[in-house]
C-alpha cells in the first residue's frame, strides 16, 4: 500500500515553529552590531589614510623593483634611480643609453638590469657601477628575470634569451613565435611567455618545445604572476596536486580584464588552455599584477614563518604589535586565501579575491595610469605615470576587507530575519481574516 501523502495541515505541523521573541531578540543585536561595525570602519577610515607616503620623480614610470630597502624606478627618459625606504633620500642614479622598459634585480648578485632597446644594461645595485651589457635582441626587450643563476629576458623580437651573467654571452635563444613578447614569467623549467597574438605560450628551457598555449584575451597581454601549488595552503594546494595541476597564473590584458588559469602542461590532449575565471572592474589595460597569499602574509607579520618548527607560535605574539583585533580580522575563516593585486591605466590598484574574482578593495591616489607593483612586507609600492611611487598599507588593507565582508554577513542574516518577521505577520493576518469570516 503506497504510502499516505501529507497535506497541508501535516507540511505546517512538521515545519519547525519559529520563536518570534527570539528572532526579534537577534534583529536588535545585529542592528547593533552593524551600526559598531560601520563606526568602526568610518574612524579606521580617518586614522589610517589608504596611501601611506609618496616618493616624487622628475618622470613617467615604467619599471620598479626593490632590493635591501631601496627602490629602483625606472623611465622612458633614460634616469633610473633608487630611493631608499626608510630616509627617502636617493642613493642610486645612473643614466641608461636608451629608454628603459623593464628593470630587474638578480638579489644574489647584487646586479641591476634594465632592459632597453636591442640590449640589456647593468650595473652594481650599491655603487652604481657599470657591470655590463648584453647585446643579440632586435628589439625592446620587455621583460627579464633570472633562471638557474644566469639571466632570462624576453623582447619584441619574438625571443626569449638566456644570458651568462658573467660573461654576458647568450648562452641559449629561444624562438617563442614570430609576434612581440611582452612578458613572461618562470616556474621550474617552464617559461610563460605573453605574445602578441593575446595568448601565453609555455615554453619548456630544457627542450626548447612548446608544451601548451592559453587563449581568452581579446587583446595583448601585458602582466603575468603565477602561484606555484608548492607556495599554497591547506585544500587548495592538496587538490591542485591530486589533479597534476602545477599552480594557478593570472593575466592582465589591453582588454581591460585579468584571466585566471590552471596550469597544466604535461597533458599532450590539452595542449590550447581556456581560462577558469574574470576578475572585472578596471576600466582600462591591466599593466602589473602580484598575487598575494593571505596565510603567508600574516606569518611573516607575526614573524611564525621565522620560528623552528617545533616552536610555539605564541612566541611569536609578543614582538609583532598587531591588535588582536587586527589579527582576528586577518586570520578570519572567510579571509580569502589569495588575493590578486592589479595596477591599471585607469589610475587604480584593484584587489581581488582570487577564488571568486569578486573586486573587494580599490585603492585611489594615482593621478595616471599605474604601470608597476612591488609587495614587501607589509607595504605595497605602485609606480605610476603620473611620475610618483605611492606606498600602501597592505595590513590595513586586508583588515578592511575583512571589517566590510563581515558588514555584509551581518547585513544580510538582518535581511533574512526581518523578512521571517515579515512572513509570519502575514500568516497572523490570513488567520485573522478567516476568523472574521
Amino acid at each position: 500500500m503506497p504510502p499516505k501523502k501529507k497535506g497541508k495541515s501535516d507540511a505546517a505541523a512538521a515545519a519547525p515553529k519559529v520563536n518570534i521573541e527570539e528572532v526579534m531578540q537577534r534583529i536588535t543585536q545585529l542592528a547593533l552590531e552593524i551600526v559598531n561595525l560601520k563606526q568602526d570602519i568610518d574612524d579606521r577610515a580617518k586614522d589610517h589614510a589608504d596611501s601611506l607616503s609618496q616618493y616624487d620623480v622628475s618622470y613617467p614610470l615604467s619599471s620598479l623593483c626593490l632590493f635591501n630597502e631601496v627602490l629602483y624606478s625606472g623611465s622612458l627618459d633614460k634616469e633610473i634611480v633608487g630611493i631608499d625606504t626608510k630616509t627617502r633620500n636617493r642613493v642610486f642614479k645612473v643614466q641608461a643609453a636608451d629608454p628603459v622598459y623593464c628593470l630587474f634585480i638578480m638579489e644574489s648578485a647584487g646586479v641591476l638590469f634594465a632592459g632597453t632597446v636591442s640590449k640589456i644594461e647593468a650595473w652594481n645595485a650599491t655603487s652604481s657601477e657599470p657591470y655590463g651589457e648584453f647585446h643579440g635582441h632586435e628589439d625592446r626587450v620587455n621583460c627579464l628575470r633570472e633562471y638557474e643563476g644566469d639571466l632570462l629576458s624576453g623582447s619584441n623580437d619574438g625571443t626569449l634569451r638566456r644570458w651568462a651573467r658573467k660573461t654576458q654571452r647568450c648562452l641559449n635563444m629561444y624562438p617563442v613565435c614570430e609576434y612581440p613578447l611582452s612578458a613572461f614569467e618562470v616556474l621550474d623549467d617552464l617559461a610563460y611567455c605573453a605574445t602578441w597574438d593575446n595568448s601565453v605560450r609555455c615554453v619548456d628551457l630544457k627542450s626548447g618545445d612548446t608544451k601548451g598555449v592559453y587563449r581568452g584575451h581579446d587583446h595583448v597581454i601585458q602582466s603575468i604572476a603565477l602561484m606555484s601549488s608548492e607556495k599554497m595552503n591547506g585544500m587548495d594546494a592538496q587538490v591542485l596536486d591530486a589533479r597534476n595541476v602545477r599552480g594557478l597564473m593570472y593575466t592582465g590584458s589591453m582588454d581591460h580584464k585579468i584571466l585566471g588559469w590552471e596550469m597544466q602542461d604535461d597533458d599532450p590532449e590539452l595542449f590550447e588552455k581556456k581560462s577558469l575565471i574574470a576578475y572585472k572592474g578596471h576600466t582600462d589595460a591591466v599593466f602589473a599584477l602580484s598575487v598575494l597569499d593571505v596565510p603567508d602574509f600574516v606569518a611573516q607579520l607575526t614573524g611564525e614563518n621565522e620560528l623552528a618548527e617545533d616552536a610555539d607560535p605564541a612566541q611569536a605574539s609578543s614582538s609583532h604589535g598587531i591588535p588582536e583585533h587586527d589579527l582576528a580580522a586577518l586570520r578570519d575563516k572567510e579571509m580569502p586565501t589569495r588575493i590578486l593585486i592589479a595596477g591599471s591605466d585607469d589610475r587604480s590598484v584593484r584587489l581581488f579575491d582570487c577564488n571568486t574574482g569578486m573586486c573587494m578593495l580599490v585603492l585611489i591616489g594615482h593621478t595616471d595610469g599605474v604601470s608597476d607593483l612591488v609587495v614587501h612586507k607589509n607595504i605595497l609600492y605602485s609606480a605610476s605615470f603620473d611620475r610618483t611611487i605611492r606606498s600602501w598599507d597592505l595590513r590595513e588593507a586586508l583588515v578592511r576587507i575583512q571589517m566590510r565582508r563581515k558588514l555584509k554577513t551581518l547585513e544580510d542574516e538582518k535581511h533574512t530575519l526581518e523578512g521571517v518577521l515579515e512572513e509570519n505577520g502575514k500568516k497572523k493576518t490570513k488567520k485573522a481574516n478567516k476568523k472574521k469570516k
